[in-house]
């Protein structure tokens, strides 16, 4: 039984470190996530039915596989050729740095409001200075703010995990230069820390509204 799990996560880590480097058509990407899948599926199997996970878990990692892989092609059809597209992608990811970059001092100003308001409104309650039904519209209203905080963070996020796929495919196109790719991943990881820092805005907002005590 050990011997099963290490040649089973032995064959997850190579998969992962190779297979997916080189998922970038729809099959490609199908494939890589088929093979992780079910290599996950035989890992989170153990005393059960091995095959049946192994097939459930190829069946999930290939649909997103080929999701990921689908909407690569899609946007690099936009394009003549694969340098159009990559020069394309650089110009794209610096833009959405500073798109995430403005989003995030938009939150920091809007949760300082927020704090402010809700402390006063809270002490305005207790002494019966301000409704309940004024203090319900008061968090509506925050929540709303924070509902849209998390479409950004989610759409956000979808692109990064966008850009992470087409850092993998230039790494694999032997045409593409060093330099781009070093200039590009960089982007990547700019965007990346700025996300996490989105969601730690979204996390306080989450926290502020649940300090409305009602």
């Amino acid at each position: 039984m050990h011997k099963i799990k290490l040649i089973v996560s032995l064959a997850l880590i190579f998969i992962i470190t190779t297979v997916t480097g080189c998922a970038t058509t729809e099959g490609e990407g199908a494939l890589a996530g088929g093979l992780m899948g079910a290599a996950a599926g035989a890992l989170a199997c153990q005393g059960k039915d091995r095959a049946k996970c192994m097939v459930a878990g190829a069946v999930i990692g290939g649909g997103a596989g080929y999701v990921a892989g689908k909407v690569l092609e899609k946007e690099k059809k936009k394009y003549a050729n694969d340098e159009d597209f990559y020069n394309a992608q650089i110009g794209e990811i610096a833009q959405l740095n500073k798109d995430i970059s403005t989003n995030n001092k938009d939150l920091r100003k809007s949760i300082s409001a927020v704090q402010r308001q809700i402390t006063t409104l809270m002490a305005q309650y207790k002494k019966g200075q301000v409704s309940k039904e004024q203090l319900t519209a008061a968090k509506a209203t925050y929540d709303q703010k924070l509902a849209a905080a998390n479409t950004d963070l989610s759409k956000f996020k979808k692109e990064v995990e966008f850009k992470e796929k087409v850092v993998a495919e230039m790494r694999n196109n032997a045409k593409v230069k060093q330099s781009q790719i070093k200039k590009f991943q960089a982007g990547v990881d700019k965007s990346k820390s700025n996300v996490e820092k989105v969601q730690q805005n979204v996390n306080l907002m989450a926290q502020n509204s649940s300090t409305v005590h009602l």
